[in-house]
């Protein structure tokens, strides 16, 4: 007997749901936490969004000292006077490495240079996003299932990929701002301007914490929260304690390659006096 039955197909991206989600998250949770992934669409959006942020921000430089240089070696006869540096990296005038200093002048202390390749940059951007988003995602889902949630692993992959879009609108005055306003690509970013004035690793770890806290974060979390509200069986009190709890964790483990990264740097940094 012939089967005239027409095979069910899935669509891969769901971009009519991005901007209903964000301000309407109950009414798509039960269309967005599927037993299917439609994690991809949210996630690639965001990536883009990275990806765009990271590439149009100005190179950061970075000041180098220009410690034990060699001595000056003074320019040919019948040229103008000038002097030549050669930095430690080891270039020489002929191959653009040196930096010249007029008759009269002072050899400079320090020269700058780039902080990375904006390629490198973008990578790792988009790969943090990536992890972040799997981490969270295993860390909601195992405290669902501690207090009693029936929902599935890719249920909550689902929701914390779509839940992930503030971060992709954070980009976007991110960009602004470090094209219009380059210095304030150097100061703390979220809540941790409220850390500054506090020292030793308290304050270090604390500045690389709430460096991830601000308000798209916190939209990020409401999302997750009426989301889940809408598609789990739990109290609304338990699930807030379980998306808290998973938010927690979280933010405290991605403050660690920060914090220790400032440990690293100040261990070694060179005793000022000491050459």
């Amino acid at each position: 007997m012939e089967n005239n039955t027409v095979p069910t197909t899935h669509k891969r991206f769901y971009f009519e749901w991005l901007l209903p989600f964000l301000f309407r998250p109950r009414r798509l949770a039960g269309q967005i936490a599927q037993k299917r992934a439609t994690w991809l669409t949210p996630l690639l959006v965001v990536s883009l969004l990275i990806a765009a942020r990271v590439w149009f921000t100005p190179v950061q430089m970075v000041s180098i000292p220009l410690e034990n240089t060699p001595p000056i070696n003074q320019a040919p006869m019948g040229m103008s006077e000038t002097y030549l540096v050669s930095a430690q990296a080891g270039g020489g005038a002929g191959n653009g490495g040196g930096v010249t200093v007029p008759d009269g002048g002072t050899p400079p202390t320090e020269t700058t240079t780039p902080t990375g390749s904006p390629i490198v940059s973008m990578i790792s951007a988009i790969a943090s996003l990536w992890v972040g988003w799997f981490l969270l995602s295993v860390l909601l889902y195992v405290g669902m299932v501690i207090s009693g949630s029936n929902n599935s692993f890719t249920e909550t992959l689902n929701l914390v990929g779509w839940s992930s879009l503030p971060l992709g609108l954070r980009q976007i005055p991110l960009m602004i701002a470090a094209l219009t306003i380059p210095s304030l690509a150097s100061n703390p970013s979220g809540l941790a301007s409220i850390t500054t004035t506090m020292s030793g690793p308290t304050g270090m770890f604390l500045t690389a914490l709430l460096k991830l806290v601000d308000i798209y974060l916190i939209w990020q979390l409401i999302l997750i929260l009426l989301a889940l509200g809408k598609i789990s069986p739990l109290p609304f009190k338990r699930a807030l304690g379980v998306t808290l709890g998973a938010m927690g964790i979280f933010l405290v483990l991605a403050a660690m390659p920060g914090f220790f990264s400032v440990i690293f740097t100040q261990l070694t940094q060179p005793v000022p006096g000491n050459f």
